[in-house]
Order: C-alpha cells, then structure tokens, then sequence
C-alpha cells in the first residue's frame, strides 16, 4: 500500500510539473507573439531604414527650416534662453508593453490595428522640468477608414476616431463647450490608448 501510495504521490508531482511547464511556456508564447520575427515584415521594415547621413541631413534642415524661423518667436514668448526639444524618449520596454495593451485593448472592442500615428503637442505651462512649453507628441493606434486614421476608447470600449473629432475641433473654434465635449470628456483614462509620457529633449541630445 505504501509502494502504490509513492507511486501516486510521484505521478500526481510529475503531472503537476508538467501541467506548470506547459502554462509558464504557454504564457510565454502568448506573451511574445506581438514580437516574433516575420522575414516578409522584417524586409519591409529594414526597407525603411536610412542611411545616417540622410538623417544628418534631415536634422539639419528641420533646423534651418522650422527652428530658426521660430526661433525668435518662441524666445519672445517663453523667455531668451528658450531652446525647443528636437527629440523625444521612451524607454524600449514601454513601448513593447504599449504594442501589447494596443493589441489586447483593440481585440477586445474588435478593432485590428495597422499601424502607430505620431501627432505633434506642444506641452503646457503647468507641465514640469524640461516639457514646460516644449515641442512634444502623442502616439495613437491605427486602424482604416478610408484613410489611417488615430483611434482610442472610451470608457465603454468604443472606437473614437481621432480625425473626426480633431476636425470637429477645427470647424468649432468658437464653440469651446463641443471642444470639450467632443475631445476631452469621452475618453476614460482606463480605457484609453494614447500614449504621452515621453522625454523631449534640447538640441544635441
């Protein structure tokens, strides 16, 4: 009886084991599929890559094409030493984890998201350290309508467009309670998907 009841024991152990082997690699598996390599996207991605001196360039000309002719603008507002940001960070890990809430966020209000749309702020005055009045962004997830269109949600899970209700901004200048209606009182921070916790950082940074 006491052999039978060892080699119970010893099945019921290697069964538990192998039960939490597969869900720990399962999970894992469920974890990294946003991130597995697809050699048609990796082509397509390493497609879009340039050179550094095509960036050198680029940098150079937003420069003398946008900042110095704000320049003086800008310094007359906010102060002489103003210098605006030229860049923004995130760390790696956020922006995976961000990817992933994208993809879980958007399944669930059926939603297949195609890509990620950068749209220029600038910060406010109340905002601290560095961001106080700098040039900024938010980023938002895709999906098609007609165009490639921002989206997030609101607090029940339904799609807002973004150019919809940046438009609607637009033609309703005078209007500052559909403003606000229309924009800031719909999306529950739970819920929503715009991501706005980078880093601007000054000229060579």
């Amino acid at each position: 009886m006491k052999i039978f009841n060892f080699k119970t024991t010893k099945l019921s152990m290697t069964f538990l084991s192998c039960t939490l082997f597969a869900f720990v690699f399962f999970s894992c598996q469920e974890s990294q599929k946003y991130f597995e390599v697809n050699e048609k996207d990796r082509a397509k991605m390493v497609s879009q890559i340039i050179p550094l001196k095509d960036a050198v360039k680029a940098y150079k000309d937003y420069g003398k094409n946008r900042v110095k002719i704000l320049k003086d603008t800008l310094q007359t507002k906010y102060g002489k030493d103003f210098s605006d940001s030229r860049t923004v960070w995130f760390d790696i890990e956020t922006l995976k984890q961000y990817l992933i809430y994208v993809e879980e966020k958007s399944k669930e209000a059926g939603v297949d998201p195609k890509g990620i749309q950068f749209y220029f702020t600038v910060e406010s005055e109340k905002s601290e350290g560095k961001k106080k009045n700098h040039q900024n962004f938010f980023i938002a997830p895709t999906k098609t309508n007609d165009l490639e269109s921002g989206y997030t949600l609101d607090k029940d899970g339904k799609v807002i467009l973004l150019n919809e209700i940046l438009k609607e901004i637009y033609e309703t200048k005078a209007n500052r309670t559909t403003e606000k209606a229309g924009f800031f009182t719909l999306i529950d921070e739970d819920e929503g998907l715009l991501l706005n916790e980078g880093v601007p950082n000054p000229p060579g940074q």
